[in-house]
């Protein structure tokens, strides 16, 4: 009955609202309007839940890779190198995507982003999808990128923020110079810079 409604509405300010108000004043309140279907919901609660990203961007040759190895080690997160994601798609056998991935590396274009996104997610979820922590070394690298990044993760992964190495193209040039006597890397050659 309406009034038994009533009383549980006190009874939750009372009681349960002060609980609430605590847990936001130490930080820790995720808020989800319920107000809406439970499709709706549910895809705000999955995003509460969600992995971290932080993006890392940076000219070829800013040190992201060097950078991210000691985020990774000092703070816990997984570094996912687009990079070396594709590079890895690029020369596994019966890959349908290699030869694509292998032709924009050479020439020093980027890789559809649709692909770039489809092995980063499927990284993530090799990794651990819930309360995962990762760095994404190398992308997005344009608006194309980032759209195609919000049209397939949407609202799944909370991106925390985007760091940013600068670094000038001459002191660039001559670390991808000196490290393309061993990378083995077929863009660490003046062309391709």
């Amino acid at each position: 009955n309406i009034e038994s409604i009533r009383k549980r509405f006190i009874t939750f300010r009372d009681e349960s609202m002060p609980i609430v108000t605590q847990f936001e004043a130490e930080g820790r309140l995720r808020r989800v309007s319920s107000e809406q279907s439970v499709e709706d919901v549910w895809r705000c609660v999955q995003g509460v839940f969600a992995p971290t990203v932080i993006f890392v961007l940076g000219g070829p040759g800013a040190g992201k890779g060097t950078i991210c190895v000691r985020i990774a080690e000092t703070f816990g997160y997984s570094h996912l190198s687009a990079g070396d994601l594709l590079r890895a798609e690029r020369m596994r056998p019966g890959s349908e995507l290699g030869e694509t991935i292998e032709g924009c590396i050479r020439e020093g274009k980027l890789v559809p982003a649709e692909i770039t996104v489809r092995l980063l997610l499927q990284a993530m979820e090799r990794g651990g999808w819930e309360g995962g922590k990762y760095l994404i070394d190398g992308f997005p690298r344009s608006d194309d990128n980032l759209q195609a990044w919000s049209d397939v993760v949407g609202g799944r992964v909370a991106v925390k923020f985007c760091l940013n190495l600068e670094c000038s193209e001459g002191v660039m040039e001559a670390r991808l110079l000196e490290r393309g006597k061993s990378s083995g890397r077929s863009d660490d050659n003046i062309e391709s810079i």
